[in-house]
């Protein structure tokens, strides 16, 4: 299921922009844990209409929509929302009018009634919902065999945030303010080609799989379950890079029974139901190594 983080309301001026929006929290039902909420960026900034002479786009290129909402104020027990975030169109301003949608920046949509016009101006976290269902379906039809929370993980996994947003998280002073970054853009832009296929230099591995992470012991929970991975790495590849930097992603995607009893945020083992995590484990020679040349413990 997708969900769309939801808009501002009211007028939307640009001297509030971006703090109001990391002010007004997603709406609901986006809290929830099993759902994609899809939150809205924009690249629209050229502004050619004479009727705009001399306005400039509230929102810079490749950062967040002006009317996307975020979970930046939530505790960081809950949900970071949104996941991810697809072109939602910007607004205009001259300093003395309330921004305002002009059609220069907004998407194009069809018209629910054709017999008026046949196209429409169409923005803000709609837009960018029916962008994000429209990659879940083009994943869905050409993996038709995939888990839906695998969909929802490949999605995820092939997001990547724009250098307008590399440039914020680069420029944050804490890990706090960078939590704030993530909860404003969640994990960047999807990509279709990223999330369906592997480069040359770029391999995907998907695991499916199930687990039942906790167990009841009399009146305590228990951990039960752990799944090991082995992954196929290429060695002789790897090696020759030399001192090259390669980068690890991992995704853990899973459904989360839901449980109307509890609100999920008190404790662990509630709602949530379970919070997976992972680790890697070093191999048997990269240990030997390490000891050998004796450079100390272990991570």
């Amino acid at each position: 299921m997708v969900l769309a983080a939801g808009n501002l309301r009211g007028d939307i001026s640009a001297a509030d922009y971006p703090d109001r929006n990391d002010l007004e929290e997603v709406e609901s039902p986006a809290q929830a844990w099993n759902p994609i909420v899809f939150g809205a960026c924009t690249d629209k900034i050229t502004i050619v209409h004479p009727d705009y002479d001399g306005w400039l786009p509230v929102a810079p290129a490749g950062d967040l929509s002006p009317a996307s909402r975020t979970s930046a104020i939530w505790d960081r027990q809950w949900p970071i929302r949104p996941d991810v975030v697809f072109e939602g169109g910007n607004f205009a301003h001259d300093d003395v009018n309330p921004a305002a949608a002009i059609d220069d920046l907004q998407m194009v949509s069809t018209h629910y009634r054709p017999n008026l016009r046949l196209f429409d101006a169409f923005g803000d976290t709609s837009a960018a919902t029916a962008l994000g269902s429209h990659l879940s379906a083009r994943i869905m039809s050409s993996r038709p065999e995939f888990w839906p929370e695998t969909v929802r993980g490949l999605i995820v996994h092939s997001a990547e945030w724009t250098p307008a947003m590399r440039t914020r998280f680069d420029a944050a002073a804490s890990q706090t303010q960078k939590l704030s970054l993530l909860r404003r853009y969640g994990w960047g832009v999807p990509d279709l080609t990223r999330a369906l296929l592997s480069a040359a230099n770029d391999a995907t591995l998907i695991v499916e799989d199930a687990l039942l992470p906790f167990r009841k012991d009399g009146s305590s929970i228990k951990t039960r379950d752990m799944n090991l991975h082995r992954l196929p790495w290429p060695r002789q590849e790897l090696a020759a890079l030399g001192d090259l930097d390669v980068e690890l992603r991992i995704t853990l995607s899973y459904f989360i029974e839901p449980n109307p009893g509890e609100r999920g945020w008190t404790r662990r083992h509630r709602y949530a139901s379970h919070n997976l995590r992972f680790a890697v484990k070093r191999s048997l020679e990269e240990v030997d190594a390490f000891r050998q040349a004796g450079d100390g413990p272990l991570a």
